[in-house]
């Protein structure tokens, strides 16, 4: 079993809806990582996938996607950021950008928001 079927049946375990199983497909890395973002409520609700799994079967794609897993970060933000595990470092968001920053788990960041830019943490 590849890690798309891996992940979709582990998220049917947890809940996943019928819609999006029926419609899960095939998916790459990136694809995975971007359901993961467009799924960020479930993700977050049932603390899955891990910390570990994010780094060791997504850890070169998640950067693509805003997605961080026990990392040093200094970002210059806008989109969607989603700390996870024990991160650390800064996020500025500057000018006009708008953000959506999730700080998981155990992360530690200092957020700097000047400008017009808008910015939701959770």
């Amino acid at each position: 079993m590849g890690l798309s079927e891996r992940m979709r049946d582990e998220a049917r375990v947890l809940g996943l809806c019928n819609q999006w199983y029926d419609e899960w497909g095939i998916a790459s890395k990136a694809d995975l990582a971007r359901k993961f973002i467009d799924g960020l409520d479930f993700c977050i609700a049932n603390d899955w996938p891990s910390v570990d799994v994010i780094k060791r079967d997504f850890g070169d794609v998640i950067h693509d996607f805003g997605i961080y897993a026990d990392e040093s970060v200094h970002i210059n933000g806008e989109g969607t950021i989603v700390l996870n595990g024990c991160s650390g470092g800064s996020v500025s968001f500057s000018d006009m950008s708008v953000g959506n920053l999730y700080v998981r788990q155990g992360s530690d960041v200092r957020v700097y928001v000047k400008g017009f830019a808008y910015v939701h943490i959770s």
